[in-house]
């Protein structure tokens, strides 16, 4: 350009160039600079970080949440994208089966979720036995131990190939819980069970007025613990504004439908947005640098 071109506001300050030895280093560098301006009174909704990709993203995030330094997203991925999300869609596929009687393979995967709290070597030992007496988890959970001990050619004095008695019965209550669950949603409104089934601790659930609950799964407990959980507190405020959406259109909405209707989306493609949580104060912005522009 022939034309000389001058900012509105006037000249600004200086562009400082930091070269780190690291990624750490530049991580831990970002960090701080954000502590000193906010020391020196910039609102944090005033600070921008702009990156190249994906994987910085990951990085930059997990050293502003150990910072205790809060952020808001350039949001709009895709909510089906999200790990948690991904993990609560198939638990419910679990939910849904156990309820209908059927066999679900996703029923070993679910058992491993860290979130549920069980115990993995349990569950790793479970396996084994279903697949000596060549039938699903479900089905054997189904028996007394009794039963499954007599079944097995191989014992050992620990329990059915190590599995005791008592482990075994807590992982039979486990299954128990399920149903109890899958019953509860069949009398609710389905975003009234989506929200308690998410934000209900490892404790009994009773109102003075109805029936005890199941103990819930402390889901959202598990998300809170995570080093980097905006993001998956956008996503799943994301879809739970979508099942809201759902139920309005169709009272009677169920985690059968609801199942099926991601079915669908999934198979076709259809994404649900993930959208900010509306918190604009107190937050430095994070965005690629494309998406800035």
């Amino acid at each position: 350009l022939s034309q000389k071109l001058k900012s509105a506001k006037g000249k600004g300050a200086d562009i400082t160039v930091y070269a780190a030895e690291s990624e750490t280093l530049e991580l831990l560098y970002l960090a701080e600079e954000i502590k000193k301006l906010e020391k020196s009174d910039v609102a944090l909704e005033d600070i921008a970080v702009l990156y190249r990709n994906n994987k910085e993203a990951v990085l930059i995030k997990e050293v502003l949440e150990k910072w205790e330094i809060g952020y808001e997203l350039a949001v709009g991925g895709n909510v089906f994208d999200d790990l948690m999300v991904q993990q609560l869609i198939t638990f419910f596929k679990v939910l849904m089966g156990l309820g209908h009687g059927s066999d679900t393979e996703d029923l070993f995967t679910v058992m491993q979720y860290s979130w549920l709290g069980l115990e993995v070597l349990d569950v790793y030992k479970l396996a084994r036995i279903a697949g000596r007496l060549r039938t699903s988890l479900a089905v054997v959970l189904e028996k007394d131990y009794s039963e499954v001990k007599a079944s097995l050619e191989k014992k050992s004095q620990d329990g059915v190939y190590g599995l005791t008695q008592e482990s075994f019965e807590s992982l039979v209550g486990f299954k128990n819980k399920l149903l109890d669950w899958y019953r509860l949603s069949n009398n609710l409104l389905f975003h009234e069970w989506f929200s308690l089934i998410i934000n209900a601790d490892n404790s009994e659930i009773s109102g003075s007025k109805e029936a005890p609950k199941p103990n819930g799964f402390s889901f959202m407990q598990y998300v809170l613990s995570q080093p980097v959980k905006t993001d998956h507190l956008y996503a799943i405020n994301s879809l739970f504004s979508e099942v809201k959406k759902f139920v309005n259109r169709k009272r009677d909405f169920t985690l059968d439908d609801f199942l099926n209707t991601v079915a669908v989306m999934q198979e076709h493609g259809v994404n649900i947005k993930v959208e900010d949580l509306n918190i604009t104060k107190n937050r430095v912005s994070l965005s690629t640098a494309h998406g800035s522009k």
